[in-house]
């Protein structure tokens, strides 16, 4: 008749069922779901004792007169006697035979049981002989077995471990101090205050089972073999981390993720050495390419000078051979006489104009006409 002074308003414990069932507080307990297979175990397993009880196991019988009084004490003693007649004549009790059936029987219920309960016996448990002698008989035995386990798994961590985080979670914003300390890791602790847990965190747990964790295992071991060095250091780091991890070892985890390489002093030198050589090399093959391109311009200068030179010898040469023509005109014209010609030519034009001029006169009188 009090209202409830917890944060989630919810009682302080948690009822979490193996195997949930709709509209059931305890749920379907693990003995429920073998509990027929159990029934048929203990039946075959009392009928085989009920058959071993009855058998005349241990009792010896006689052939009647084959001894008499006193050898009858003695082997009734144990001791040494006298018998007559054949070692047909005594018969010895023994259990009565055990059909294979019935231990086949045996070995399909505890298969059954097996693969619902997600754990093997100690007999060495289900193998794919039982399921048929191939590798998909062998992936189905433990398929079986895995989806079983990885199911039981899942059903804590959804219904126990969430529900009690969330829980501790509103009790913690209310009960703790005003700061307390936090560790986050083996080396980190921060200071967190109480009003920082009041909000809704969403919690996330990821589940799995040993085979799961063995399978991946191999396979990053098989990829760790097939690369082999050719992956970096940093990538190879990185599947070692985690085989590490699937394999629970924690600490060997962190030390593999924090392990830095440290470098070699002799190869870092090296290193150095084949840088310098190679920066050397490439100021030699720049200087190299400058030599060439400053020859490349020198060759060019000469070919224009050799041009020019080669222009002005070819100016020379025509002026030479124009002065020559030249002086042979003038020779030609002085031995020919081409001056006095034209001169005496140039008189008796100028003659005939005189008379042509005076012609004209004559007949047009005096006027002053001009002729050309």
């Amino acid at each position: 008749m009090e209202e409830n002074p917890y944060p989630d308003k919810k009682p302080p414990f948690i009822v979490v069922p193996f195997n949930s069932v709709p509209f059931q507080l305890f749920g379907e307990a693990l003995a429920e779901v073998i509990g027929d297979n159990q029934k048929v175990k203990t039946a075959i397993t009392r009928g085989l004792i009920d058959n071993m009880a009855k058998s005349n196991n241990g009792q010896i019988g006689m052939r009647k007169g084959a001894l008499d009084m006193t050898n009858r004490k003695r082997f009734i003693k144990g001791e040494n006697f006298e018998f007559n007649g054949t070692p047909g004549d005594f018969w010895q009790g023994s259990y009565n035979q055990i059909p294979s059936s019935a231990f086949d029987m045996l070995a399909l219920q505890n298969n059954e049981i097996e693969s619902q309960t997600g754990t093997k016996s100690f007999s060495g448990g289900i193998s794919g002989n039982s399921l048929g002698s191939s590798a998909t008989g062998v992936r189905s035995a433990m398929d079986a077995t895995s989806v079983r386990r990885i199911h039981l798994v899942r059903n804590i961590a959804e219904n126990m471990i969430k529900p009690l985080m969330r829980k501790w979670l509103a009790y913690d914003s209310m009960f703790l101090e005003e700061e307390e300390i936090v560790r986050i890791t083996n080396e980190e602790f921060i200071p967190i205050k109480r009003d920082d847990l009041s909000g809704n965190l969403d919690i996330d747990i990821n589940i799995s089972t040993a085979e799961d964790n063995s399978a991946k295992s191999q396979e990053l071991s098989f990829l760790l073999q097939t690369l082999g060095n050719s992956m970096p250091f940093e990538i190879t780091q990185i599947v070692i981390a985690e085989i590490a991890k699937l394999s629970k070892m924690p600490d060997l985890e962190k030390q593999i993720r924090d392990f830095k390489q440290q470098p070699d002093p002799a190869q870092e030198q090296l290193k150095q050495l084949d840088m310098q050589r190679m920066q050397m090399e490439i100021e030699k093959l720049k200087a190299d390419v400058a030599d060439k391109n400053a020859r490349a311009a020198e060759n060019q200068i000469d070919a224009k000078v050799k041009i020019a030179k080669m222009k002005r010898e070819e100016a020379q040469a025509r002026a030479i051979n124009s002065k020559a023509d030249l002086d042979d005109l003038q020779l030609l014209k002085l031995d020919n006489q081409v001056d006095e010609q034209l001169a005496a030519d140039e008189k008796e034009l100028d003659r005939q104009h005189q008379m042509r001029l005076a012609q004209y006169q004559a007949q047009n009188g005096d006027r002053n006409i001009g002729i050309k």
